[in-house]
């Protein structure tokens, strides 16, 4: 595995369950990590894997070359083109079988990768157009770390505010003036809401706050936040009603965060992994009536969401449930699957080249 990102990052929700519960009589794991930071998360990572190495020191062709000198089967790309990805290693072919996964929902472009790996609500059929490697798709692909102490986050009857809560917690790039002027509708059709945007870079607030103010809505219906850290990221998750999603770039950690709350995520469905991120988490769990096909029915949904409370809470009981059942009863599965399919490839790759 080849990451910057053995820390404290949104990655470790997905990939430290899977080093945890990889089977080690069939695999041994290798990491290649391109990061100098280390925290406690990194000495997690580090309990599991057989064989880990600091790479960031070197080129990327003496990285391709110690890849090819560990006699490593199959590599792993975590990162895609975002940042500390050593994807001109990957251009080597240092490994026989690479695969792009998790770290970055878009191509990578690079033919001498070869898979990337989803399921059908991830990546529909037209996804595969936008791919230059070819998804392989498991039965069920969202995982997620499971929180130690989840019965804690059960919705509470008690209201803490007279007004619905709107909330996007997705990453300010993620974000567009579309996106916004749709968000400002449903604004000003729920008379009685407010919105609270997190995980902003400072340099974003006055054009996201300019847009608002540009549709009708008062300022003191918004509340933008520069990130903050996890335990107080998770707290607002207390505060707020319903989760509205981005596009053509959906959320991804931040949904899940929020199913764990068990709020209502309206998120719009699209052709691209990118887009239908959200949707996959949702799907997998087994939510499907805040998917929206069209802008008109997303203002719809969250609408009707916010206009009975009462059913709101019960939305959000109900979410929580299917959260918890997924966690306890279907998550296993994916690690499960995921490995049958790493060992099938395998094997095909031996059969062809024997």
């Amino acid at each position: 595995f080849v990451s910057g990102d053995f820390k404290e990052h949104a990655i470790k929700t997905v990939l430290l369950p899977f080093f945890q519960k990889l089977d080690k009589s069939k695999f041994e794991i290798y990491t290649y990590s391109n990061s100098f930071y280390e925290d406690a998360v990194t000495q997690e990572y580090k309990i599991c894997a057989d064989n880990w190495n600091n790479c960031t020191s070197i080129g990327d062709y003496e990285l391709a070359q110690q890849i090819w000198n560990d006699k490593v089967d199959i590599l792993f790309d975590m990162a895609g083109h975002s940042q500390g990805n050593r994807l001109i290693s990957f251009s080597f072919k240092p490994a026989p079988i690479q695969i792009s996964w998790m770290g970055y929902p878009i191509t990578t472009g690079l033919s001498a990768i070869d898979y990337t790996i989803y399921d059908q609500y991830f990546a529909p059929n037209t996804a595969d157009e936008f791919f230059v490697e070819k998804i392989l798709r498991l039965p069920n692909h969202f995982q997620f770390i499971k929180p130690q102490n989840l019965e804690e986050n059960r919705p509470q009857k008690k209201r803490q505010f007279n007004e619905i809560i709107f909330a996007s917690f997705n990453h300010s790039r993620k974000l567009n003036e579309d996106v916004i002027k749709l968000w400002c509708q449903i604004l000003n059709k729920v008379k009685n809401s407010k919105i609270v945007i997190g995980n902003l870079e400072k340099l974003s607030l006055d054009w996201i706050g300019n847009i608002f103010l540009q549709n009708g809505i008062d300022k003191s219906r918004i509340n933008l936040i520069e990130p903050l850290n996890l335990n107080e990221y998770l707290e607002l998750h207390k505060k707020i009603d319903i989760l509205l999603d981005t596009w053509p770039y959906s959320g991804g950690t931040t949904t899940a965060y929020a199913l764990m709350y068990g709020i209502p995520v309206v998120t719009l469905a699209g052709e691209t992994v990118a887009q239908n991120q959200s949707l996959g988490i949702l799907k997998n769990i087994g939510i499907e009536d805040s998917i929206a096909d069209t802008e008109s029915s997303y203002v719809t949904k969250a609408i009707e969401l916010a206009s009975d409370t009462d059913r709101l809470y019960q939305i959000k009981l109900e979410n929580f449930e299917k959260y918890k059942a997924f966690t306890e009863q279907k998550q296993n599965n994916t690690y499960t699957h995921l490995e049958k399919l790493l060992i099938n490839l395998w094997n095909e790759y031996c059969e062809i080249n024997d």
